[in-house]
C-alpha cells in the first residue's frame, strides 16, 4: 500500500507538526542546568575558564593560529592589525582522520608538517579545536571523543594542546606556547572583539557540526568555585537526546560513528544532512513516491552528500535527468530535512540567550 508524500514525511519524522517547540526549548534548558549542577543528563556544559570581561582584544605580537574544524583544517598567521588582527591563511587542508583512521602519532606528525612553514613567526600558537573537549584552567583541554566522523585513535582522554607542544619540542621546533580553544567558544569571543556593547554574546558554530557557547554566572556552575564573575560555557548541544527520531535517523546512528553518540547534532548538522537525505529516497522509492530512473540516477550521484542535497534545491541542472514528479518529490523531501534541522538548531539557541 503507497501513501501520499506528506503521510510519508509524517511517518518518517519531518512533518512539521511533529515537534512541539515549547516542549523541546524547556526540555533542552533543564537538560542545560542537570549540565551546570553536575546532575546525570545529555549535555556536558563545559566550563571554558574564561571569565569574557577579563579578556584582552588587542594582539600586540603576531600568533601561529590553527583551526581544526569538521572538515578542514586551516593554518595562518594572525598579526597586530590598525582595526584588529589581520589573519593571512597560509594552508587548507583535509581534517586528519575523516577519510581514513589514524594514530594519535599521526596526527601530531601530519599537524606538525602543515604548521612547519610558520614556526618561525612565533613561539604562540591559538588553536581552535571543533571537539568536545574538558577545558583546564591552564586553557589546555582533553578530548571527550571525536565526532564528525573523524577516527583518530589513542587521543580520548588526553589534553591536546600538551601533545602537540611535546610533538613539536621533540621534532626541534622548541617549547611553544598553546591555547587551546572550542570552536564555539573561539566565536564567542569574536562577537566580544567586534561588538564590546552588546547586551549579551552567543558563540554558534552550525556547519560541519553544532555547537553552541554562552555566558553563565558563575554561582549557577558547580564546578567552579569562584561564585564571582561569569564564566564561558560550552554547551556541546549535539549530545542532547529529548528529541524524537524517525526511522531514518535511527538507522544513521545505528550506522555511523559511535552509535548513540551526537544523535542530535546527527539531525542538524551538513556533515549529515546528506545521508539523511539520500536514505529517505530511498525508502520513497519504496512507497512508489519516486521511479526507478530517480534511483538510477541517485546511485550514479555518489556520494550523495549535503553538497548534493544543495544543488537539488537550488538548481535546475537534474531536471534533464529527473522527471518533473521524481524532482518535485526529492526537492520536498530534502526542504524538509534542511527545515528540521534549522527548526532543532533554533530551538537549541533559544534555550541558550
Amino acid at each position: 500500500m503507497t501513501i501520499n508524500l506528506k503521510d510519508f514525511l509524517s511517518v518518517m519524522g519531518l512533518g512539521r507538526d511533529d515537534y512541539a517547540k515549547r516542549d523541546l526549548v524547556n526540555h533542552f534548558l533543564e537538560e542545560m542546568k542537570k549540565g551546570l549542577w553536575g546532575a546525570p543528563g545529555s549535555l556536558a556544559m563545559l566550563p571554558a575558564f574564561i571569565d569574557p570581561g577579563r579578556v584582552p582584544l588587542m594582539l600586540e605580537k603576531p600568533v601561529i593560529v590553527i583551526d581544526a574544524g569538521g572538515t578542514h583544517l586551516r593554518i595562518g598567521l594572525a598579526s597586530p592589525g590598525q582595526g584588529g588582527p589581520d589573519i593571512v591563511l597560509q594552508g587548507n587542508y583535509p581534517m586528519p582522520g575523516i577519510k581514513q583512521a589514524i594514530s594519535q602519532q599521526q596526527f601530531y606528525k601530519t599537524l606538525t608538517q602543515y604548521l612547519e612553514p610558520v614556526l618561525h613567526e612565533s613561539n604562540r600558537i591559538g588553536f581552535c579545536f571543533s571537539y568536545p573537549i574538558a577545558m583546564q584552567p591552564d586553557h589546555d583541554g582533553r578530548l571527550l571523543h571525536w565526532s564528525k566522523g573523524i577516527h583518530i585513535s589513542g587521543m580520548e582522554g588526553k589534553l591536546v594542546a600538551r601533545g602537540l607542544q611535546r610533538h613539536l619540542y621533540l621534532a626541534g621546533f622548541g617549547k611553544k606556547k598553546i591555547v587551546l580553544l572550542n570552536d564555539a567558544v573561539s566565536a564567542l569571543l569574536a562577537c566580544l572583539a567586534v561588538a564590546k556593547n552588546a547586551s549579551g554574546y552567543l558563540g554558534v558554530i552550525l556547519g560541519t557540526g553544532f555547537n553552541i557557547a554562552y555566558v553563565e554566572e558563575n554561582q549557577n556552575i558547580a564546578v567552579i568555585q569562584k561564585k564571582r564573575g561569569k564564566q564561558i560555557i560550552n554547551i556541546e548541544p549535539g549530545s542532547f537526546t529529548g528529541h524524537p527520531q524517525g526511522p531514518v535517523d535511527v538507522e544513521l546512528d545505528r550506522d555511523t560513528y559511535k552509535q548513540g553518540n551526537a544523535s542530535f547534532e546527527k539531525m542538524v548538522a551538513g556533515a549529515y544532512l546528506g545521508n539523511i537525505c539520500q536514505r529517505l529516497f530511498l525508502k520513497a522509492a519504496e512507497q512508489q513516491l519516486l521511479s526507478r530512473g530517480a534511483i538510477t540516477w541517485l546511485k550514479k550521484t555518489q556520494p550523495f552528500d549535503t553538497v548534493q542535497a544543495s544543488y537539488l534545491l537550488n538548481r535546475n541542472e537534474t531536471e534533464k535527468r529527473l522527471n518533473k514528479n521524481d524532482l518535485i518529490h526529492m526537492k520536498t523531501i530534502a526542504q524538509a530535512v534542511v527545515e528540521r534541522a534549522a527548526f532543532l538548531a533554533s530551538c537549541a539557541i533559544c534555550a541558550a540567550i
